[in-house]
């Protein structure tokens, strides 16, 4: 052998526990040191090639396995993918296959990540560190730097969303896309545990994990999206992917929420609940996160589209009416009889068939959070909650969902201008919204809408304009209290208001013009102006 070659007696003891503890897989041509990682169906190695060369070797076992079939699934999976790996570079490298029928396991031999303590190391440093040698990952890093800069944000997730497309495009997922599972190999972030990959629409063995899949479940090119959102997530906030779509209050610079900001409308996108409202592809991730890279705005983007939208609905609302010949506008909106007694709105029985529609996904506030940036203790946490009567029907509410608006990004605070996909899933006679704004316009101007999806492809939009469905939380007795198309559904105080002021919710009706058929979801959209509208609660009758 020659005089660089590796020779596992010249390591100190620690380096060789876990031949001493065990059995250590035989792998052609590679002396494995150390088990640095385990897994449900097998190990990570430490290794070391005749050539001097450390690498990571996973070992895969049968004995793991029930029976043979998803044993083999995994093995032809990796044939699959190991040519396939060293065609991008956002893949970890698989260099080697091979099996071991006696000992009943096969293994990979991949390029080694960085090493966490002390990042790339030339192979002669690598000798005196790997006793103590753990992977670099995505996880680790987070966990030491706490969140990511955006423009570091941008580009891992350029990367990425570049490496799943690129699986996808070869009909392969990868099924498990999290933070531990990124790996940084000189210094680039790179897909790693590729083992977990298999073909689209296959039967697997491995389910994802908690927080990382979308509702539907795993096992789909879209699902693998909604993971690298989340994870993107994670890279931005500092926060829990289960802590999504919340966003941190205190960010700093303007430059720093404006750029959180733009990033949140991606995250919003890739992990929507429901997949018709996600990027449908990888590809399709990447080419809003290029735009970011290149210094364009996702969210300029995304008003124009929406304003697209709206254009075209109008169009055809106005094609429809011409057709009547009618020349009347008709509204759904119900006007209650009369005002409820709000302050006290714990009164009567519910209504037949009432049910509260789930919102706490979507809910990007707090009741006890100062979100609107005004007053110490300037919160909705005297609201009673639990179901009860406010206005014309019982609601739950629970949070709030809070869309951007001018007055808002003024004061340097970033919403999303939409939230998609809330879903419904019900016929219904008449659905019941209690909601609000921030800041008060002129009567009649749109501050946003409701736009409900039905099974067979209709829609219906709700507007939303100040002063007929909704008002200011914030009253004042110099301001109008009432609304045209709605009711006050609750009058309240807190810390922040001072004498007769008051904060207050409002709720309004909507009678359902096709109840024979289901409605699947609403969008809650913004039309940015300084009124920024806020949603509490739903409930369908």
């Amino acid at each position: 052998m020659a005089s660089n070659s590796f020779d596992p007696r010249r390591l100190p003891a620690a380096s060789v526990d876990a031949e001493a503890a065990g059995r250590v897989p035989v792998v052609p041509d590679h002396e494995l040191v150390r088990r640095i990682g385990r897994g449900s169906y097998g190990e990570v190695w430490l290794a070391r090639s005749v050539l001097g060369q450390w690498r990571a070797v996973k070992v895969v076992h049968r004995e793991n396995f029930r029976d043979a079939r998803p044993y083999e699934r995994e093995f032809h999976g990796i044939l699959h993918i190991e040519p396939l790996s060293r065609s991008h570079d956002g893949l970890v490298d698989i260099l080697h296959v091979g099996r071991h029928e006696p000992e009943g396991y096969f293994y990979y031999v991949m390029e080694l990540a960085d090493d966490a303590a002390e990042g790339a190391a030339t192979e002669k440093d690598f000798a005196r560190r790997m006793t103590r040698y753990q992977p670099l990952t995505l996880a680790r890093e987070l966990k030491r730097r706490g969140r990511l800069p955006f423009e570091e944000c941008v580009a891992l997730g350029v990367g990425l969303s570049s490496a799943l497309s690129h699986i996808h495009q070869h009909g392969l997922i990868h099924r498990d896309v999290k933070p531990s599972n990124i790996l940084y190999v000189g210094g680039t972030p790179k897909l790693g545990d590729i083992g977990l990959v298999g073909e689209a629409g296959e039967s697997a063995s491995f389910v994802g994990t908690e927080g990382y899949i979308p509702p539907e479940g795993p096992g789909s090119a879209q699902a693998d999206v909604f993971s690298l959102g989340k994870v993107l997530y994670e890279a931005s906030t500092g926060q829990d992917r289960l802590e999504f779509p919340l966003l941190p209050t205190e960010l700093g610079e303007e430059q720093t929420q404006r750029q959180l900001a733009e990033l949140n409308e991606v995250f919003l996108k890739a992990c929507a609940p429901e997949p018709r409202n996600r990027y449908q592809s990888a590809a399709d991730l990447h080419a809003d996160l290029s735009l970011l890279h290149r210094g364009q705005s996702v969210r300029r983007q995304r008003r124009v589209e929406r304003r697209w939208r709206w254009a075209v609905l109008a169009g055809y609302g106005g094609a429809a009416l011409l057709g009547l010949g009618a020349g009347v506008l008709w509204s759904p909106i119900q006007r209650p009889a009369a005002t409820a007694n709000a302050s006290a709105p714990g009164g009567s029985a519910p209504l037949p068939k009432q049910a509260a529609v789930d919102l706490t996904k979507f809910c990007n506030v707090t009741l006890s959070s100062n979100w609107t940036g005004d007053f110490a203790e300037n919160n909705l946490s005297s609201l009673p909650t639990g179901w009860r009567r406010f206005g014309p029907a019982h609601f739950d509410p629970r949070g709030l969902i809070q869309l951007g608006g001018g007055y808002l990004e003024n004061r340097r605070l970033f919403y999303p201008d939409a939230v998609e996909g809330i879903a419904v899933n019900r016929k219904c006679r008449r659905l019941h919204f209690l909601h609000g704004t921030v800041w008060g316009v002129e009567h009649g101007r749109h501050a946003g809408s409701y736009v409900l999806h039905f099974a067979d492809g209709r829609s219906e939009e709700i507007p939303l304009r100040y002063g007929d469905e909704l008002r200011n939380w914030w009253w004042s007795p110099k301001a109008s209290l009432e609304v045209v198309h709605g009711t006050v559904a609750w009058l309240g105080t807190n810390a922040a208001t001072h004498d007769q002021e008051r904060i207050c919710l409002y709720a309004i009706t909507w009678n359902n013009p096709h109840p024979e058929t289901a409605v699947t979801s609403l969008d809650f959209v913004s039309t940015k102006s300084p009124s920024c509208p806020f949603l509490l609660a739903i409930t369908v009758e």
